[in-house]
């Protein structure tokens, strides 16, 4: 097949769809306002003289859609309801392919009345809509996509790289760990006056911060107003393979976002076999079984966050008995390589439905 990707060409979601399709041997295109550089990907890079996104879109449209016809693709998929799918659905391209990825469903869409217009009207026009998670659905469903056009599925993890094998043996030293971006939705200060807390009561751990993101300096200059800089390293951006392996070595996962799609990093904690601790939302209660499999606790609590934190570290029973429990949630929903093969069957299924004009 010859596939055609509408979408921020640096965003990981991207990648990963890029290069399993590559791999899978499809011709695959990729038109963008931003380069990238993955091999076996043609890249149509879109010069753009705005800096409003919205505009960017709507000016391209005819350029976008002559590049189209050029490429002739058997199907169209977009990635991100409110930039790169709304090309798509000026553009008017068949079969096409919303990916919603979270904030562009639960949270723009209740920002004003015409951002929720766009959203539903890049709904109507694609002709299959995917969701990472149940609580997303739902919210489709309310904009009025029906459920038949709805294909839920996580985008899930690489099981050939996160896994439980090779857990590393270290020195007796306990490690929480993040690998969530620095940006307010992250909400990593609530880690920080957790991790506060908890060194006032225990000795002997760490937390490593992996990522990187517009609030770094302002949770750096939080880390020693709280006198924690000598326990929590930053360790800046990192590759998967790395991330795994900063995970493969802790103990305790944490994930403090006030709002999720489906939580990747959750699972790629899950699958290495980190015990996580995570925001009671939706995002993560459909993984977590609160004091089963992990703790759940509220978005603003620190000292919540805190005990939990303790609780986990001190209770190595508990955190072997869920990581049994994760691999198989893992493997049996949460496979990258099995959802992105039910993808594929999704685009075969349109591409024999539809042909581009």
């Amino acid at each position: 097949m010859r596939i055609c990707y509408l979408a921020l060409a640096t965003n990981i979601h991207t990648e990963r769809f890029l290069k399993y399709f590559v791999k899978a041997g499809h011709d695959v295109h990729i038109l963008s306002f931003h380069k990238g550089g993955i091999e076996g990907v043609t890249y149509h890079h879109i010069e753009s003289p705005f800096k409003n996104n919205y505009l960017s879109f709507i000016v391209h449209v005819k350029k976008v859609k002559r590049i189209l016809k050029e490429i002739d693709p058997d199907v169209v998929h977009g990635i991100y309801l409110t930039n790169y799918c709304l090309l798509g659905a000026l553009v008017g391209i068949k079969p096409f392919i919303a990916t919603a990825l979270g904030s562009d469903v639960l949270l723009i869409p209740r920002r004003s009345i015409i951002l929720k217009y766009i959203v539903k009207y890049v709904l109507r026009k694609a002709d299959l809509v995917t969701s990472m998670a149940r609580h997303m659905t739902e919210e489709l469903v309310k904009l009025g996509v029906e459920r038949d056009k709805i294909f839920e599925t996580p985008i899930g993890v690489d099981t050939s790289i996160f896994n439980p094998a090779s857990r590393q043996k270290r020195d007796a030293k306990l490690r929480i760990i993040s690998t969530r971006n620095f940006e307010p939705i992250y909400n990593l200060g609530l880690l920080l006056d957790a991790i506060a807390y908890v060194k006032q009561r225990k000795n002997g751990f760490e937390c490593i911060l992996v990522g990187d993101g517009s609030r770094k300096n302002e949770l750096m200059e939080r880390s020693n107003k709280l006198k924690i800089c000598d326990i929590v390293k930053y360790t800046g951006y990192v590759p998967n393979e790395k991330v795994a392996e900063y995970l493969a070595s802790s103990d305790v996962f944490v994930t403090t976002s006030s709002s999720d799609g489906s939580n990747i990093s959750l699972l790629e904690a899950m699958a290495r076999g980190v015990f996580p601790i995570a925001t009671d939302i939706p995002a993560n209660r459909q993984w977590i079984d609160h004091c089963v499999n992990g703790y759940l606790v509220p978005a603003d609590k620190p000292e919540i966050l805190g005990k939990k934190i303790i609780l986990a570290l001190e209770d190595k029973y508990l955190r072997e008995k869920a990581r049994k429990i994760n691999w198989k949630i893992i493997k049996d929903r949460a496979s990258w390589q099995l959802n992105m093969k039910e993808i594929e069957s999704k685009y075969e299924r349109l591409a024999g439905k539809y042909n581009y004009v």
